[in-house]
């Protein structure tokens, strides 16, 4: 007769089944930090192609590591930003976004894309955004960018 499997964590009394392998393995990520891991590249990736793409928004450091914490640095406090402000404005906007089709949330994008600039301002990074148009363009290009790195990543569906 063959026995199940015993739980996580549970000692196995069957010599088919190693203990080790139902023993949770201490030192590795779980799955939400890895992912907000990947979405701070993903942020970061997406704002260096905004920045390479669009004139009116620089990031001016001095070496390549530099210029790869900035954007790092970029990516977190943009994920941030989205994260908390982002719901806020769609709940208060509701009535706007049904009136301009969603059209508006390239414009507060572009916003969000400003209150990023400024914040990195406030801590010191260099990234500089020249005024609302360069933003709103800015604002398309990480969407698209977003959008496209995220299709080529396993998981999260309900985006």
């Amino acid at each position: 007769m063959r026995t199940l499997a015993p739980a996580r964590g549970e000692p196995c009394p069957d010599p088919q089944y190693p203990a080790s392998a139902f023993t949770r393995r201490r030192g590795h990520g779980s799955i939400v930090q890895v992912s907000i891991i990947i979405r701070i590249l993903v942020n970061a990736v997406a704002l260096a192609a905004a920045v390479f793409l669009i004139d009116g928004l620089n990031v001016d450091s001095a070496s390549t590591g530099e210029t790869i914490v900035v954007y790092l640095a970029l990516g977190a406090i943009f994920g941030v930003v989205n994260a908390v402000i982002k719901p806020i404005v769609k709940t208060v906007g509701c009535a706007f976004y049904v009136l301009t089709l969603g059209l508006i949330s390239l414009v507060v994008n572009a916003l969000l894309l400003l209150l990023t600039a400024w914040i990195a301002g406030v801590l010191g990074l260099p990234f500089t955004i020249d005024g609302f148009w360069p933003a709103l363009l800015g604002a398309i290009v990480v969407a698209v960018v977003s959008w496209l790195l995220s299709l080529l990543l396993p998981g999260r569906d309900d985006d």
